[in-house]
């Protein structure tokens, strides 16, 4: 009796931790590896109210990215065309771990801080020993 009260007890935390953690937004790098070469996407995943898309925007300093993402919540501005899902490509990256930063702003209320989300994103070296330039295919 008591091992099956711990053992729903462990089941229902369990469920619990994996359900608050679902729907906590986190940001997502297409491809999740990246390797030299690719080109990195970034996206938050998991946030419930859609971006203003001309006013999102990105700073690589070193090994560490900050993408400003403005969002609505007034539930009208979802039809508008300038609202959505909101993707951010950074193009190639040199081999190394950077730290993704996306800043939640609301239009809604301009003087509260933005909600902050981090994340690491590695960026995989070649295969081979060798100079390699970056960007391995320049505009």
């Amino acid at each position: 009796m008591i091992f099956q009260a711990r053992t729903s007890l462990l089941a229902a935390a369990a469920f619990a931790i994996a359900a608050a953690h679902a729907a906590t937004p986190f940001v997502a790098a297409t491809p999740s590896i990246p390797f030299y070469g690719q080109s990195v996407t970034l996206e938050v995943r998991n946030f419930d109210f859609p971006v203003y898309l001309p006013a999102t925007r990105y700073s690589i300093q070193g090994n560490v990215i900050d993408v400003d993402y403005e969002y609505v919540t007034d539930g009208w501005s979802i039809s508008a065309p300038d609202v959505g899902a909101a993707t951010v490509n950074v193009g190639e990256l040199p081999p190394g771990n950077y730290t993704v930063t996306a800043r939640l702003h609301d239009i809604a209320n301009p003087d509260t801080a933005p909600q902050l989300i981090t994340s690491n994103v590695p960026v995989l070296a070649p295969a081979a020993w060798g100079i390699y330039p970056v960007p391995q295919d320049p505009d």
